[in-house]
């Protein structure tokens, strides 16, 4: 299907019906955040076909979304693994797409006692930071030190329980 809209209407319409639906299931269970969002996918997906980076950020959102929203809600750690394996596997825009779901996947690792994995991930992502870190030297870089900052916490309360 071709669109009759521009891609940056699209976007916007992406963003809307993201925050719509957050609204909508922020409070409900795992069921009903899964349906909503990935109502929100089909619903959105025939329109913007020719625009496949549009797709491919349409699908990395509504995972992150996933993830945020269900990762505060008890599951058990496999569940949250699986929804953090499917945002890492779209891949991140930035350093600042990065750093959010990879410190929460952390904190969630301390908080089941999965220390060496958090110091895998926390680690890999202060990898990240640091070679973003080298590569531009502007305004992201006190954002880019605090982000260290978070891995190099999260790595000593991990090592602390080893």
């Amino acid at each position: 299907m071709v669109s009759s809209f521009r891609k940056d209407e699209l976007s916007r319409g992406l963003c809307n019906l993201l925050t719509e639906a957050y609204l909508k299931v922020k409070d409900l269970g795992y069921d009903e955040i899964v349906t909503e969002f990935d109502k929100v996918e089909c619903t959105l997906t025939p329109h913007i076909q020719e625009y496949p980076d549009l797709v491919l950020e349409t699908k990395r959102r509504i995972a992150e979304m996933k993830f945020l929203l269900l990762s505060e809600k008890g599951l058990s750690f496999e569940v949250i693994q699986g929804l953090h394996k499917d945002v890492r596997d779209l891949g991140y825009l930035n350093i600042d797409s990065e750093d959010t779901p990879e410190t929460i996947f952390c904190r969630h690792c301390l908080n089941h006692k999965k220390y060496p994995l958090a110091i895998e991930v926390a680690t890999a992502l202060k990898k990240s930071v640091l070679s973003e870190l080298d590569s531009s030297r502007d305004s992201k870089e006190a954002y880019a030190y605090k982000a260290i900052a978070r891995c190099n916490r999260i790595i000593s309360l991990a090592k602390e329980h080893l």
